[in-house]
């Protein structure tokens, strides 16, 4: 098989890059091994999901570009300015998260 998933309530936080955050809201985890495909199953999921008012955990795999960050992440440019400024080098970026956030 390869994948599992998991599914639950998660009460809301106030964590600016959370996808509780103005929660709570049913979570729904994808996991599968790591050398599988996973870009279509991931593609068809979130289409789904995002028809439902959903949003995957950005530092998880997903299909989001930074425009879709912005829009499922109000406080994501509030973000990226602290992080911009506790790490100006960018150190702790990879390239996903470079595109996400720098």
């Amino acid at each position: 098989m390869g994948w599992s998933n998991w599914s639950g309530t998660v009460a809301a936080d106030d964590i600016w890059m959370s996808p509780m955050n103005a929660g709570p809201v049913a979570a729904i985890s994808m996991h599968q091994y790591a050398k599988m495909p996973w870009a279509g199953l991931f593609a068809d999921t979130e289409a789904i999901f995002r028809a439902h008012g959903g949003r995957p955990h950005w530092a998880k795999r997903h299909r989001l570009a930074r425009d879709d960050i912005d829009v499922l992440y109000p406080m994501a440019e509030r973000y990226r300015c602290v992080r911009r400024a506790a790490d100006p080098g960018g150190k702790f970026l990879n390239p996903h998260l470079e595109a996400l956030f720098a």
